[in-house]
């Protein structure tokens, strides 16, 4: 059975014709990892945990000088179309990230760990089975037993193949010329290049920068799973046309979670965000949820208050919501809202948050507890739902409870020694809520 190491091994037995791009120079964080299980609403399988331990998330591609690229769908043999692949992990970039290609990419109940140049993917099911499939194609089993089998074979493919296309040097299709808008838009697309490529690209006339604009849409018409080009149009919001575009797209189309993300992350003004945000609260997608929930945070205001009681109102309806994330990240910016509200406003926060103190489903009360504890002295209204809490049989809810009260009444006597006591505790979901409330208890003392 293959091994990662000798995955890793293989990797870096490439030469120059090769290279190898990581998501992040350091391998992420258990906690990390944990979150994207928790997007996934499902368990990594035991390969690709492994490798997003170890790398994140990672491509290899071969230079385009040794490996001309022939159009995806030109007249030529499959394997001059696989010149590289993709490892989908934690990343914040979109072609790279296993949450976004799972949703772009993999039929329902399976998961994208793996991208080929040629536009297949590989992934499993629940059990660990793998699958591989082509955009609108039934998925098929393979017979491999791990991913780090299929990625030694492809490695081992690459290599051999680059050999075999030196010695034919065959005549590649040529691609079509791309007209001065498509140009413009490969330069914003690209990490390498957009930083110096937009501001030139303003100074164009507004025709072409309206142009490149309308080419996203049409892109992504064509091919769905390009949805980094919407963080492309993001960094063009200096044009009035790409806010407009941003709006449109997060409420319609297939990359509606990164249309939310390109014009959330931009300096914007509330007026031209926050409708369409809480337009979005209404989507049928628990990620485009979450996504806009969580830019709404940037921009939390009172009024925001009944949108995102609603929203999770409509969430906490869904199978399984307990395992998802959008509920937790609207008590999250529940919190943020409640911390400048007042009077009504604040007393349905503090209400909501103290109605979910115990669900079946332990994660689905952390982020209630955790926003109480931000809010502080402002949710008092929240004590007697904490008091019950921390008569809880589960030492998790019980200590959550305690660390919520004391943030709230300023009295960490009455809760540290059991939260102490709590932070020894052989479950670890237990004894990390409690040791950060020991920690909090030593920082609000010192």
């Amino acid at each position: 059975m293959t091994t990662l190491d000798e995955v890793l091994a293989r990797i870096e037995a490439l030469d120059d014709d090769f290279s190898f791009f990581s998501s992040q120079d350091e391998p992420p964080e258990a906690a990390a990892i944990d979150a994207l299980e928790r997007k996934l609403d499902k368990p990594l399988a035991p390969a690709h945990r492994a490798l997003i331990e170890r790398l994140g998330a990672c491509a290899v591609v071969a230079d385009e000088k040794v490996w001309p690229r022939p159009e995806l769908y030109s007249i030529a043999p499959l394997w001059k179309h696989q010149w590289g692949f993709e490892v989908f992990g934690v990343s914040a970039e979109a072609p790279l990230d296993a949450v976004k290609q799972t949703k772009a990419r993999a039929p329902k109940g399976l998961v994208a760990a793996l991208g080929r140049s040629c536009g297949s993917t590989v992934g499993y099911d629940a059990k660990g089975k793998l699958f591989t499939w082509a955009s609108g194609e039934e998925p098929s089993a393979i017979e491999a037993k791990s991913l780090f089998v299929v990625l030694d074979e492809w490695l081992k493919t690459l290599a051999e193949d680059k050999v075999q296309l030196a010695q034919e040097s065959p005549e590649v299709t040529p691609a079509s010329p791309e007209s001065p808008e498509d140009e413009w838009l490969d330069k914003i697309a690209d990490l390498d290049t957009y930083h110096r490529a937009v501001p030139e690209l303003m100074k164009e006339t507004p025709a072409v920068r309206g142009a490149v604009i309308e080419l996203v849409g049409k892109r992504l018409a064509r091919d769905d799973s390009q949805t980094e080009l919407m963080f492309a149009l993001g960094r063009l919001t200096e044009d009035a046309r790409a806010i407009t575009a941003l709006q449109h797209h997060a409420r319609k189309g297939p990359a509606r979670e990164e249309a939310i993300r390109a014009l959330g992350e931009q300096k914007l003004d509330a007026e031209h965000v926050v409708p369409t945000l809480l337009a979005c609260l209404d989507d049928d997608d628990d990620g485009v949820i979450y996504a806009a929930a969580e830019k709404l945070g940037d921009y939390a205001a009172p009024s925001m208050v009944k949108p995102l009681v609603a929203a999770l109102a409509t969430v906490q309806k869904k199978e399984r919501w307990e395992f998802g994330v959008a509920a937790g990240t609207i008590y999250e910016t529940l919190a943020k809202v409640g911390a400048k509200a007042a009077g009504e406003e604040l007393a349905t926060v503090v209400d909501t948050l103290a109605k979910n103190l115990a669900p079946k489903e332990r994660y689905a009360a952390l982020h209630a507890f955790e926003s109480l504890i931000a809010l502080g002295p402002k949710a008092k209204a929240a004590v007697p739902a904490l008091e019950k809490a921390v008569l809880h049989d589960d030492l998790y809810f019980s200590s959550l409870a305690r660390h919520a009260l004391a943030s709230i009444t300023g009295d960490w006597t009455p809760h540290v020694e059991a939260l102490r006591k709590a932070a020894k505790s052989k479950d670890s979901a237990v004894s990390a809520v409690a040791e950060r409330g020991v920690e909090d208890s030593k920082r609000k003392n010192r």
